[in-house]
């Protein structure tokens, strides 16, 4: 390419002029740029001028920065989205508020979306309801009711309903649904057998379907039931039945007081009236709500030992819940098994009625033991 070097040849365009410039493309000597062919202009000229470029064209030049920025109208790198920059910070690209949080917005034309339930407080519930898609419904359910599974739902998505609750039927509430129910493998792929009457525990049920409803997958779980082991405290002296954290008591009269068969003692143990009236309560109440697996006792001989009966329980001492028939398995001699039947609820009291004995005499009892949990 030709050299030039006298400049003062060189005069200030007008606005809007082009630069003309020759065919370059062929390197050789014999294609040169000449004075005349350029114009070009000062800083004095240019300065104020850069937002002389409104809406730029392909292969337009537009004024930059030393860093490569553009410097028209204001164009900068914390107003516009580009590669390796903070593209949305507060009140940028997506619209924040002062603590860069979303703002409250309309999202009901937004469809096929997982999203937050909603929550509805329903109080005490006493006749059936239907649940709502995309809500957690609470409630207390007091009588006999059953919840049904909301329909006419969108196919392709999920649907999810919660239904969470206190009860005071460990029965209750049933579910319909006119589609197919399974249960979770969360849950052995079985219903739960009952619900939690504890006070102050939670029933949950999850219910979602992905086709309109057809098929649905439920799960049960409980909320605020935290357990533990519970050992079995040692009697020193009779307690109070409801008052004391751990008491015992017989409808019948004790020759040797009942409390006895719970003192950890191998030399004492109690008496329970025998002979033709040979059916009896051992009553037992803790503090806490509680729920035994097994009861072992330990009879003073072969002739003293419960062999069958039923188990119950209340937590008002009042209104008894039948939990199942027992038979005592006996190693033969002294020692028996009761294998307890229940509901799997926790209970403040759990009562033996014993309906049959290994003899006439009644039971004489070195001790009564428990495998049990308890809420707390």
């Amino acid at each position: 390419m030709g050299r030039f070097s006298d400049k003062t040849a060189i005069t200030t365009p007008a606005d809007g002029d082009i630069l003309p410039i020759t065919d370059i493309s062929d390197s050789s000597n014999d294609k040169k740029i000449t004075m005349a062919q350029i114009k070009t202009f000062s800083a004095t000229d240019i300065s104020g001028k850069q937002n002389l470029i409104t809406s730029p064209t392909n292969n337009h030049i537009v004024t930059t920065d030393g860093s490569g920025q553009s410097k028209d109208s204001g164009i900068t790198s914390t107003s516009v989205t580009a590669q390796g920059n903070t593209f949305n910070g507060n009140s940028q690209l997506v619209q924040l508020n002062s603590s860069g949080q979303y703002p409250a917005l309309d999202g009901s034309l937004i469809t096929n979306t997982a999203g937050a339930l909603k929550t509805e407080a329903l109080g005490t519930i006493t006749s059936g309801i239907t649940l709502k898609d995309g809500y957690v419904s609470t409630a207390h359910v007091n009588g006999t009711l059953a919840i049904t599974l909301p329909t006419s739902l969108a196919s392709g998505v999920e649907n999810v309903c919660v239904f969470d609750f206190s009860t005071a039927s460990s029965s209750q509430p049933t579910i319909v649904t006119g589609g197919t129910l399974r249960w979770s493998n969360r849950n052995a792929e079985q219903a739960p057998a009952f619900y939690t009457t504890v006070s102050g525990a939670r029933n949950i049920l999850t219910f979602k379907t992905h086709d309109g409803g057809t098929n649905w997958e439920a799960e049960y779980s409980t909320f605020g039931l935290i357990t533990s082991a519970f050992t079995r405290p040692d009697l020193t002296s009779n307690a109070t039945m409801g008052v004391s954290d751990f008491a015992v008591r017989t409808n019948k009269t004790e020759t040797y007081p009942l409390w006895q068969a719970f003192d950890n003692n191998g030399g004492t143990y109690c008496y329970l009236q025998g002979g033709t009236l040979n059916i009896g309560n051992i009553d037992m109440y803790a503090s806490s709500p509680w729920l035994p697996s097994v009861f072992t006792i330990t009879s003073v001989g072969a002739d003293t030992m419960i062999t069958g009966g039923n188990i119950y329980s209340s937590n008002d001492d009042s209104t008894y819940i039948s939990q199942g028939v027992f038979t005592t398995s006996v190693d033969g001699g002294t020692n028996g098994t009761i294998t307890v039947p229940s509901d799997g609820n926790y209970y403040k009291y759990w009562r033996i009625n014993y309906t049959s004995m290994s003899s006439s005499y009644g039971p004489q009892l070195y001790n009564i033991t428990f495998t049990a949990t308890k809420v707390g």
